[in-house]
């Protein structure tokens, strides 16, 4: 069996927020307030499309299972921040707030291939068997913006400026044995997962590379009680992988609140 599905749609997010911040370091000394009001826009468009198989064996439970799984996004991610200076009571003190905007642009694309098989033994006993690729190609592009009221025009800060290329491609392998033994149910299993990554820093000229062959082990063994109760040990292997934004070497701006 065959079947395909598909979605195409657009984005159009624009979300103000307002935080205050009553700041001070001795109760003795003068104490600040800054009121910030902050509006997030997010505009942009996406595509997905997944294409599975599948095909059942004469044997109960003989089946393979295949996928293929396809998302882009295109489109902007933008910050603006105003910071007022109050009085005790949020109001303003100055005229103008200090005015900042953080402008990112940005392609995302995933692609997933997954392969799935199964082959009882027999009524007590089956082995499980799968390869999967995960593949995460993306570029970005960021500046940061200060308002200049002197000059009456925003005012780039090159120091946050970014250009990032990145791809974060990981391949695995799979294979576990579950079974029974009297009253008693275990499963052992073994996962090979090749990591081949990428992050091209224009901004800096410098390319990171990273590859890495890791092996996760698992088992687990359990036993079934009346009342369903369940008594179970078990033992598995994982790994928490960063993303971009850890691993990128250019500065991040973050509200200086």
């Amino acid at each position: 069996m065959i079947s395909f599905s598909g979605q195409i749609g657009r984005v159009d997010y624009n979300g103000p927020t307002e935080t205050r911040y009553h700041i001070w370091e001795n109760p003795e000394l003068l104490m600040q307030y800054t009121l910030n009001k902050e509006k997030t826009e997010v505009k942009g468009n996406y595509y997905m499309a997944n294409l599975s198989y599948q095909r059942k064996f004469s044997k109960e439970g003989h089946v393979l299972n295949a996928l293929i799984f396809y998302s882009m996004w295109e489109g902007d991610r933008n910050e603006f921040n105003n910071d007022y200076k109050t009085s005790g009571e949020w109001e303003s003190l100055l005229p103008e707030p200090d005015r900042d905007r953080r402008l990112r642009n940005e392609d995302k694309q995933e692609i997933r291939i997954k392969v799935d098989y199964s082959l009882p033994l027999d009524s007590l006993s089956q082995i499980d068997a799968g390869y999967q690729s995960n593949l995460k190609p993306m570029n970005s592009n960021q500046k940061f913006e200060a308002w200049n009221p002197t000059t009456n025009a925003w005012a780039e800060d090159l120091y946050y400026k970014d250009n990032l290329f990145f791809y974060n491609n990981i391949h695995a392998f799979y294979a576990t044995y579950k079974g029974q033994f009297r009253q008693f149910e275990y499963q052992a299993g073994l996962r090979a997962e090749y990591t081949d990554r990428v992050l091209d820093q224009k901004i800096l000229d410098k390319t990171y590379r990273y590859d890495k062959l890791d092996f996760f082990p698992s088992a687990s063994v359990s036993r079934q009680f009346s009342n369903d109760r369940q008594l179970q040990f078990s033992y598995s292997r994982r790994i928490n992988r960063p993303n971009e934004q850890f691993l990128n070497p250019q500065p991040m701006y973050s509200d200086k609140n």
